[in-house]
Parts: structure tokens; sequence; C-alpha cells
């Protein structure tokens, strides 16, 4: 088992999501409705209408919801996993960092392999880095 934190997962576990099709745009209004509307209070009314917002393409507002949700902290994180649990209980059990936690750690270039994608997804779409993408924690 790996002390992996919900924000190292997530950094770890977002490339996967942002996949083409892995996410359907029902599922991650569901997933932000739950993180406004439900205790505790994830994203406020002004956060969840930017992130699903119809003008912006999913993969941005997806990559944006996660970026944001890295910065903010370990609670808003692991409350992300809660809510894909619950609205995309399949897709959570094919995660990455899912397998990561079962079978134990992984060699630190593949982790290293991880955040380099979700630095250059980021910085594609021209959004922030999430604090820790460029030091990351290193599991051996």
């Amino acid at each position: 088992m790996t002390d992996q934190t919900y924000c190292d997962r997530l950094v770890q576990d977002t490339p996967f999501l942002t996949g083409q099709g892995r996410l359907s745009e029902q599922q991650v209004d569901r997933i932000i409705l739950q993180l406004n509307r439900y205790y505790p209070q994830i994203l406020t009314n002004k956060e969840a209408e930017k992130f699903r917002n119809p003008k912006a393409s999913l993969r941005v507002r997806l990559c944006d919801l996660l970026s944001h949700l890295q910065q903010r902290g370990e609670r808003h994180c692991q409350e992300f996993y809660r809510a894909l649990y619950i609205h995309a209980q399949p897709l959570h059990s094919h995660l990455p960092s899912r397998h990561t936690l079962e079978t134990g750690p992984k060699e630190t270039q593949i982790y290293a392999v991880f955040s380099g994608e979700l630095i250059s997804l980021c910085d594609q779409l021209g959004l922030p880095r999430a604090p820790g993408t460029v030091a990351m924690k290193k599991h051996v």
C-alpha cells in the first residue's frame, strides 16, 4: 500500500479522466452538482456555473475543475473521488491510481510520466499548473 494523498492520486489520474470519451457531459455535470449542493460544499455556486459552462469544451472544463480541486487541497480531492465513485463507478474502478494502490508502489519513472502528462495537458490548454506538479513526491 502506498502513502499517496488524494491530491497525488488526482495528479496521476487526470490524464486518464480527461481522455476522450472517459466521462460524459452528464457525468461531469452530476459530479459538479454534487460538489456544489451536498455537504460539505466543495464548489461555490459561481465555481459550479463556471465548470458547467457549455461554451467551453468538456475537456477544458474538466481539466480546469481537476486543477482547481488540487489547488484547494486534500479534502476537495477526496470529495471529488467520492462523487466520481457515485456517478461513474465503472470508470472509478479503472483509475490508474487504484491499480497503484492495489499493487503497491511503482517505479518513480511511471509516476513521473503521469505527472508530465498532466503538466503537458494543462500547458496545451493554457491552464495554470496545479501546485506540486513541478516538484512531485517520489514513491519508491
